[in-house]
């Protein structure tokens, strides 16, 4: 009797009459949350508290297997795969119900209790600050946004509950919010049905969730990433910020320098030059709202702006530096750092010893 309470799922207000439930002549308790098997469920029907308390537990959990293992010190594949064991488990727990009922624009989901640990995450590995933009973050990592891992369990629970009998309880839960959506009225089965309207395409419109297969579920999560990567390619085409990180960076993959340079420091400077995340004035002169053209290098008399392209290229306070790497360069690979094309050049380049060579350097 302890656990056993009472929960009334409305949208009127809490000032309405309260009925009285009892068993055995005790009174049950009407609650305003109510905690079942790990999800917290609210009166209004929404699963927005559910969601903040499980981002809570991945963060802490996070938080835990960092005291205990330093993850930056491992490959980049061993990490992923520690959050994807550890960390998605708890984000992504029961996501193939409430995923029905999330906000699926990429815009407002980036700022999701859920997806701030995914990112967070990513900069943690890469030794960038919270300031490093999100889309570039997961980028380094060649990692999408956990929307796309939520489709794909709500597609599975879908074809799923197609295979029951329609006596269990869950088909029984599934055909009434069917009934719903037939009859106007919002669901768990309007909000799918809303939702694969995004991912699939003109020819190939599902109009019975209960005809849903895996080949819809292979076609439904690859479109949604061709829809994510076109979301990043506009906003790496918007952002001032990524100027100079758009340049090389064409391809979505967990790129290869974070397995190849085997010194943290090193990878986590070069992490930091590649997207913006550093102490130049181009970066710093943003937070104080300083105009982009006058954020003006201070530790030479050329009067530009000191981006990633006059640090790396023209700055005569490095002219020594330059005149050292260029011989280095030369020598061991045949290369230079001239211009433009040379930068772009070497950031998108595999090759572990030139990478030390340059951040070295730099």
């Amino acid at each position: 009797m302890k656990k056993t309470k009472v929960m009334f799922f409305q949208k009127l207000s809490n000032k309405q009459p309260t009925p009285n439930f009892q068993i055995e002549n005790k009174v049950l308790q009407v609650t305003q949350e109510y905690n079942y098997l790990g999800l917290s469920l609210s009166p209004n029907g929404k699963y927005t508290l559910a969601v903040k308390q499980l981002a809570d537990k991945a963060h802490r959990a996070m938080n835990s297997t960092r005291k205990k293992l330093d993850i930056c010190r491992l490959p980049p594949n061993l990490a992923v795969k520690i959050f994807d064991s550890i960390n998605s488990p708890i984000l992504l727990y029961n996501s193939e119900v409430w995923g029905a009922f999330a906000n699926h624009d990429l815009n407002k989901w980036d700022q999701s209790p859920t997806e701030k640990i995914h990112s967070k995450f990513c900069k943690i590995y890469l030794g960038v600050n919270r300031k490093a933009t999100n889309i570039a973050s997961r980028g380094e990592m060649g990692k999408f946004s956990l929307l796309i891992a939520i489709l794909k369990r709500l597609m599975k629970y879908i074809v799923h509950i197609n295979t029951l009998p329609d006596y269990t309880i869950v088909k029984q839960a599934f055909l009434l919010s069917k009934d719903l959506f037939l009859d106007n009225k919002p669901s768990f089965y309007s909000n799918v049905m809303h939702l694969i309207k995004n991912y699939a395409s003109s020819t190939d419109e599902l109009n019975d969730l209960e005809l849903t297969t895996n080949s819809h579920l292979r076609q439904y999560v690859e479109n949604a990433k061709v829809k994510y990567t076109n979301f990043r390619k506009h906003k790496l085409n918007n952002s001032s910020k990524l100027d100079f990180y758009k340049k090389f960076k064409t391809d979505y993959k967990l790129e290869e320098y974070l397995t190849n340079t085997k010194n943290q420091p090193q990878r986590r400077a070069l992490s930091q030059f590649r997207i913006s995340c550093h102490k130049l004035n181009v970066e710093c002169g943003r937070y104080h709202n300083v105009p982009r053209e006058q954020r003006l290098c201070e530790f030479c008399d050329m009067g530009e702006v000191e981006d990633e392209c006059h640090f790396a290229l023209f700055c005569k306070y490095y002219t020594n530096d330059r005149k050292i790497l260029n011989e280095k360069l030369r020598l061991e690979f045949t290369t230079k750092l001239d211009c433009h094309d040379d930068l772009q050049s070497i950031m998108s380049s595999s090759d572990p010893k030139l990478l030390n060579v340059f951040s070295n350097t730099s």
